[in-house]
């Protein structure tokens, strides 16, 4: 018997990752592209802009205490294979850290476990995700 009633939809494992926090610098972003940070209390937007003014990439981190929870991380397609992610990244941990946060976890696709494992975050556990349909 499901713990979950036919409305549940159990999709492809996900990765429970953790990694310590540092201030240092998130580096340069590739040529072509700037950066901007916004903030709205302790949830901190990290956005990468093309030329053109569109996003790139970006993520968010929520902030509490030591903890930081990042969630939202992509790179649209066209953009992918320049460090955008890895910079949105190293952004994202750079403001976390410098507000006080020593820890940080997210949950990864099995497309980003790649990205977040060479940024030397760890597997923590595998979670099963389920998720509710939107309603239309």
């Amino acid at each position: 018997m499901s713990a979950l009633s036919a409305a549940w939809r159990v999709e492809a494992p996900e990765y429970l990752m953790s990694a310590a926090l540092s201030s240092d610098d998130a580096g340069a972003i590739e040529p072509g592209y700037s950066a901007a940070i916004t903030s709205d209390d302790d949830v901190h937007d990290v956005a990468v802009l093309a030329e053109d003014g569109t996003v790139a990439a970006s993520g968010r981190v929520a902030i509490a205490g030591e903890a930081a929870v990042v969630d939202q991380v992509a790179t649209h397609a066209e953009h992918r294979r320049r460090g955008l992610g890895r910079y949105v990244m190293r952004s994202l941990g750079v403001v976390a850290a410098e507000r006080g946060a020593t820890r940080s976890v997210l949950v990864a696709t099995a497309e980003g476990l790649a990205l977040y494992r060479t940024l030397g975050w760890a597997v923590e556990s595998e979670i099963t995700a389920a998720h509710l349909p939107e309603r239309s």
